[in-house]
């Protein structure tokens, strides 16, 4: 399991699921995410990641823990998981969690904004590598 937990409230985004060790390709591996607050909870099954990337996400946060311009994501394939991060140079860090599925015919989506110390970034992407390979 991952969890990426925000300073502010308790907000967090968990992903549980076996993560497949083949590094080669996309892979059919499923994990479920959760985007979890105070008033709500989203849960949406992830099949499409290229799992390497995300722990790449995390390492590249952190080797620039004094900020960064623009915006930097990873998203699977079909879009029911993305992050988008940022930074404002001021040791603060935002990561926009959006989550989408289909429940029956039905399509729905949410986001939430987790913020993140940039002091804790190393420790993030030591437990992002450690969970997505």
């Amino acid at each position: 399991m991952f969890i990426l937990k925000s300073v502010a409230g308790r907000l967090r985004l968990e992903l549980d699921g076996e993560v497949p060790r083949n590094l080669e390709a996309w892979d059919a591996g499923h994990i479920t995410a959760r985007l979890v607050g105070d008033a709500f909870s989203a849960v949406a099954g992830v099949d499409d990641m290229r799992f390497p990337k995300w722990g790449d996400l995390f390492e590249g946060l952190a080797g620039d823990w004094r900020g960064w311009d623009g915006v930097r994501e990873e998203a699977s394939a079909e879009g029911h998981l993305r992050l988008s991060c940022s930074s404002d140079y001021r040791g603060h860090v935002s990561v926009r969690v959006q989550l989408a599925g289909d429940f029956e015919g039905c399509d729905w989506s949410t986001e939430a904004t987790l913020f993140l110390d940039a002091g804790s970034l190393e420790t993030i992407a030591a437990e992002a590598r450690a969970y997505f390979g």
